[in-house]
C-alpha cells in the first residue's frame, strides 16, 4: 500500500495571522500550500494543544474513531446523518473569496496507551471532499501549537506518533478542517492497521444436569466494518466450522465436566478474533433405602470426589447412624457405608484434607434424653484412625470439626450443663492424641458451633449467641491465632433471630450465612455476611423468599470468588406448602447474581451443604425423594440491614473434658440393597454435581 508522507507547511503572513490565532503557536516548517483566504470573522475557535484534556469516546477501540465520535463542543458545521452509521457530513462555506459563514472542522482523540506499531493515520471518507480543501492539524504538547498541513485524501497518512504529538494521558488529537463549498461525508479514523474485531460468547444454559441442549450466540463488533464469517468450535477440539454470517448454534451436551466451546470471527480486511465460554454438564442422583436418609454435610477429597455425611436409617447397626457416602466426579459411588451403634447417632460436619484423609463429626444418644459429641478419623486409605466421644451430665452436646494437611483435628463441641452453654475447643492429632482442650464462653448462652481453619494456622469459630431474658439469637464470630489466643471476637445484633447456617474461610473473607427468623413464625429472609480477616464487617445481605427462607452452607468458585450458597425456603406454589431447595450466588463484592429452587412435588426436600472443585464445578448435598424435580426461579425480596457488629470479649480458657473411645463399627450399605434415583423411603438422600449456576 501507497504511504503518503504528510505534507506541513508555513502558511502565508496573512493565513498565520488568521489560522493559527486561533490555533494557539507558530507556523509549521515546510512548503506553504495554497492560501485558503481565511477571514478573521469566520476563524474557527480552535484550542491549544495545553488545553486539551481526553477523548470522549469509548474504549472499546481506542485508537479508532467513527466519524461522529469527535470531542464534544469541538466541530462547526457538520451534521450527524439519521441512522447508527456512525459517519458525519461537513458542510463548509468557505469559498476562495473568503466570504460565507466559514470552514467546517471537527476534532478528534485517539487513545495511544499501548500502541506499538506504525506511525501510520488512515482518514477514511464515504464522500470525499476536493483534495486543495482538506486541512490537517495535529496537536504539537512540545511546541503547543497546531500543525498544519494538506495532506491529500489517500490512506495511509505517515505521522509523527512521538512524545510530543501525545498529551499526557497519551492522546493523539488531529482536527479535520474543510474549505470550499462542497460538502463531504467522513467515515471513520484509525492510527495503525486494521483493528480485529471484538467478540464475546456466552451460552444458554452455561451450565446443568447432563445432556442437555445449550445455545451459543456470538456478540462481535468490527471497528472499521462488518463480521463477514462466524465459526464455532462446540466441543472445544479446535475444530471449527464455519457458519457463515449467523451468530447463533445449538449443541447437546452429554460428557460430564468441562467443555471450552470457541467462536473465530472475520472481519472484512481478513482480522480474526476467537472468543471462549465455560459449559459445565453435571449430574444429579438419590441415594436411600427403606428409611429415613438425609445428607447433612460434605468435603471433596483427592480427585475431585465428594465425600458425605448425614443420618442413615435404612442400615448400620440399628437406628439412626452416620452415613460416610463418596461419590467420584461422573457420579458413580466409590464408597457406601455407616459408622455408629446401635444407640442412635448421626454425621453433623465431615471435613477433609489434601491427602484424602476424613473426619466425621456428630453426636451420639447416651440415654436419658442426653447426647453426646463424636468424632471419627478416617486415614487416606479408609481405615478408622480414631473415634471418640465426650460429654457431660447435660444435654444436646453436638460435635462439628475441621482437619489440617498433617492429620490434626480441631473440635468444637456444644455443651449445656442445665444452666449455661458454652463450647469446648480440642485439638486431636492423627494418632488421636488430644494435644490441648479450651473452652470459649460468654455470659449469654452460646449454640450451634461452627469450626474453620484460617490463615497461619488460626481458628474461627461461629456461633448462636443467646439475648437473655429475651428471645432470640445473635450471631457470634471469634478467631483465636495458633496458640489459641483471643485475636478478636464480634457480634452482630440482629432482629430477633438468626440462625446459623455455616462459616466459609476464604482467601481474604469470612462468609457467614444463615437466616434471620422470630423466635415464633416464619424466617424472615437467608442472611449473607462478609467478614474481612481483621474483623471488619464489609457487608451484609438479606433476600427474602417468603416464608421459612434460609442459607445452610456458603463456598467460593476458586475461579471468580463468586459465593455460592444453598438453602431451604418453603414451596412457593401454595397448593403445595413443602420445603424446596435453593441455591444463590453473589459476585464478591455482595452483588446478586443468580437465585434458582429445586421443587419435587409433595415432598420436603433442601440442600445441607455445598463444596466447591478446583474447576468450578461444585456438589450440592441434602435431602430429597428420588432424582425427578424440576427448577424454577422464585421471587424474592432483597432486603437492606444495617445490624450493629459489635466487639465483645469471650473467655478463651484452659478446660478439661473427659474424652473416652467411641465403639462405632463401619458398615456397608449392602441389607438391603441401595436405591438409586427412584426413591427410597420416607427420605433420601440428596446429591448433585453442578457448575456455576
Amino acid at each position: 500500500m501507497k504511504v503518503l508522507k504528510l505534507k506541513q507547511f508555513r502558511i502565508l503572513p496573512l493565513v498565520a495571522l488568521l489560522l493559527l490565532a486561533g490555533c494557539g503557536g507558530q507556523a509549521g516548517r515546510s512548503a506553504d500550500p495554497p492560501a485558503p483566504g481565511l477571514a478573521p470573522a469566520a476563524l474557527p475557535t480552535l484550542p491549544a494543544p495545553a488545553e486539551l484534556a481526553t477523548r470522549s469516546t469509548s474504549g472499546a477501540f481506542p485508537r479508532f474513531c467513527r466519524a461522529d465520535e469527535y470531542t464534544p463542543g469541538k466541530a462547526q458545521q457538520v451534521s450527524i446523518p439519521v441512522g447508527d452509521s456512525g459517519e458525519l457530513n461537513f458542510s463548509p462555506d468557505f469559498p476562495a473569496s473568503g466570504t460565507g459563514t466559514g470552514p467546517a472542522w471537527a476534532m478528534y482523540g485517539l487513545d495511544l496507551t499501548g500502541y506499538l506499531g506504525l506511525d501510520q493515520l488512515y482518514v477514511t471518507w464515504t464522500t470525499p471532499p476536493p483534495a486543495a480543501d482538506f486541512y490537517m492539524g495535529v496537536a504539537n504538547y512540545g511546541s503547543n501549537r497546531w500543525e498544519w498541513s494538506q495532506p491529500g485524501l489517500g490512506s495511509p497518512l505517515s505521522v509523527d506518533l512521538d512524545a510530543d504529538h501525545r498529551s499526557p494521558s497519551n492522546i493523539y488529537h488531529v482536527i479535520v478542517l474543510l474549505t470550499g463549498t462542497s460538502d463531504a461525508t467522513l467515515q471513520w479514523l484509525r492510527i495503525g492497521g486494521n483493528i480485529p474485531p471484538i467478540v464475546t460468547l456466552d451460552a444458554d444454559p452455561a451450565g446443568d444436569t447432563g445432556p442437555f441442549l445449550s445455545t451459543l450466540t456470538a456478540t462481535a463488533e468490527d471497528a472499521e466494518g462488518e463480521i463477514t464469517k462466524y465459526e464455532f468450535d462446540v466441543e472445544g477440539t479446535g475444530s471449527f466450522v464455519d457458519n457463515g454470517i449467523i451468530n447463533e448454534t445449538t449443541h447437546m451436551y452429554t460428557a460430564i465436566g468441562v467443555v471450552l466451546p470457541a467462536v473465530r470471527v472475520t472481519d472484512e480486511q481478513g482480522a480474526q478474533s476467537v472468543a471462549n465460554v465455560r459449559i459445565g454438564v453435571g449430574w444429579l442422583h438419590s441415594y436411600g433405602g427403606p428409611g429415613y436418609d438425609a445428607a447433612a454435610s460434605s468435603a471433596t477429597a483427592p480427585g475431585n470426589a465428594l465425600f458425605l455425611t448425614g443420618i442413615a436409617n435404612s442400615w448400620g447397626e440399628g437406628a439412626n447412624e452416620p452415613a460416610l457416602i463418596a461419590f467420584d466426579g461422573a457420579g458413580n459411588t466409590l464408597v457406601e457405608k455407616t459408622l455408629g451403634t446401635v444407640d442412635g447417632d448421626q454425621g453433623m460436619d465431615i471435613a477433609s484434607n489434601a491427602f484424602g484423609a476424613i473426619l466425621i463429626s456428630g453426636s451420639v444418644y447416651a440415654g436419658a434424653s442426653d447426647f453426646n459429641g463424636f468424632s471419627a478419623y478416617l486415614t487416606p486409605g479408609g481405615l478408622i484412625g480414631w473415634q471418640k466421644t465426650w460429654g457431660t451430665s447435660g444435654d444436646e452436646e453436638v460435635s462439628v470439626g475441621c482437619l489440617d494437611d498433617a492429620g490434626n483435628a480441631y473440635l468444637a463441641t456444644e455443651y449445656f450443663n442445665g444452666v449455661t452453654a458454652g463450647f469446648f475447643l480440642q485439638k486431636i492429632d492423627s494418632t488421636g492424641t488430644v494435644q490441648w482442650q479450651k473452652s470459649l464462653s460468654l455470659p449469654d448462652n452460646m449454640s450451634s458451633p461452627r469450626i474453620r481453619l484460617g490463615p497461619a494456622g488460626s481458628l474461627y469459630i461461629a456461633a448462636e449467641v443467646g439475648k437473655d431474658p429475651n428471645p432470640g439469637h445473635d450471631v457470634l464470630l471469634c478467631r483465636l491465632d495458633a496458640s489459641q489466643n483471643l485475636l478478636w471476637a464480634r457480634r452482630l445484633a440482629a432482629d430477633e433471630a438468626f440462625s446459623l447456617g455455616n462459616i466459609h474461610v476464604g482467601d481474604e473473607t469470612v462468609y457467614i450465612c444463615g437466616g434471620l427468623n422470630v423466635e415464633v413464625g416464619p424466617e424472615l429472609g437467608c442472611m449473607l455476611l462478609a467478614v474481612g480477616h481483621d474483623g471488619s464487617l464489609l457487608f451484609q445481605r438479606r433476600l427474602d423468599m417468603g416464608g421459612i427462607n434460609s442459607w445452610y452452607s456458603a463456598t467460593t468458585n476458586p475461579l471468580t470468588d463468586d459465593i455460592l450458597l444453598v438453602g431451604g425456603i418453603e414451596n412457593q406454589d401454595i397448593a403445595d406448602p413443602t420445603l424446596c431447595g435453593v441455591i444463590g450466588r453473589y459476585s464478591p463484592a455482595g452483588e446478586l447474581q443468580f437465585v434458582g429452587a429445586y421443587n419435587q412435588s409433595v415432598t420436603n426436600n433442601d440442600f445441607s451443604g455445598i463444596t466447591s472443585l478446583s474447576n468450578g464445578g461444585f456438589y450440592v448435598v441434602g435431602r430429597c425423594k428420588d432424582a425427578v424435580g424440576s427448577w424454577y426461579s422464585p421471587t424474592y425480596t432483597e432486603q437492606t440491614d444495617n445490624f450493629a457488629w459489635n466487639p465483645v470479649t469471650p473467655v478463651v480458657a484452659a478446660d478439661s473434658l473427659a474424652v473416652t473411645g467411641f465403639t462405632g463399627v463401619l458398615n456397608d450399605n449392602t441389607v438391603p440393597a441401595p436405591t438409586i434415583d427412584t426413591g427410597g423411603g420416607s427420605s433420601d438422600i440428596f446429591v448433585m454435581r453442578w457448575f456455576e449456576p
